[in-house]
C-alpha cells in the first residue's frame, strides 16, 4: 500500500498547490470571480486535502514503522485513485460551466451564481471525503 499512499500525497500536493494557485489568479485574469468569492472557494476546498496530508504526517515521522496489513490490490488502487480522478474531472468541468456561463459575451443574468457553484463544490468534496477520507484514514494508521 505504500504505492498508494505516495499517489495520495502526490494527489493531495498537486490539488492544493493547484487550487490556490488558480483562485488566487483567478480574479486578477478575468476569471468571473471576485477576489472574495475565490477566498470562500478555497475555504471550502482546501481543507479536504490538507486533511489528507495531515493524515500522512504520523505515518511518515512517527515513532515507529506501521505494519504493512493491506495487501495492494485492483479494487484497492481504484478505491483510493477513483475518488480523486472523479473530483478532478468534475471540478475541471465545473470551474468550465462556471467560466463559460459568466464570459463576457454571455447572456446577463444567465450565469452560475457563485451559491451554485459553492454549492456544488461542497457536493463533490462530499463525495471525496466520504471514500478517500475513510481510506486515507485506514491507509495512514
Amino acid at each position: 500500500m505504500n504505492e498508494e499512499r505516495r499517489w495520495l500525497v502526490s494527489a493531495s500536493l498537486i490539488a492544493t498547490a493547484t487550487m490556490f494557485a488558480f483562485f488566487l489568479v483567478a480574479p486578477y485574469v478575468g476569471y468571473p470571480l471576485e477576489p472574495n468569492q475565490a477566498q470562500r472557494v478555497l475555504q471550502l476546498v482546501l481543507p479536504t486535502f490538507i486533511g489528507y496530508l495531515a493524515l500522512a504526517v504520523p505515518h511518515y515521522f512517527g515513532d515507529k514503522e506501521p505494519a504493512e496489513t493491506l495487501q495492494p490490490t485492483r479494487d484497492r488502487r481504484l478505491l483510493v485513485r477513483g475518488p480523486v480522478i472523479v473530483f478532478g474531472i468534475c471540478y475541471l468541468l465545473l470551474i468550465g460551466v462556471f467560466w463559460y456561463s459568466n464570459r463576457a459575451t454571455g447572456i446577463p443574468g444567465m450565469g452560475m451564481n457563485i451559491d451554485t457553484f459553492a454549492w456544488f463544490t461542497s457536493l463533490l468534496l462530499a463525495f471525496l471525503a466520504a471514500v478517500t477520507g475513510l481510506l486515507a484514514k485506514k491507509l495512514f494508521d
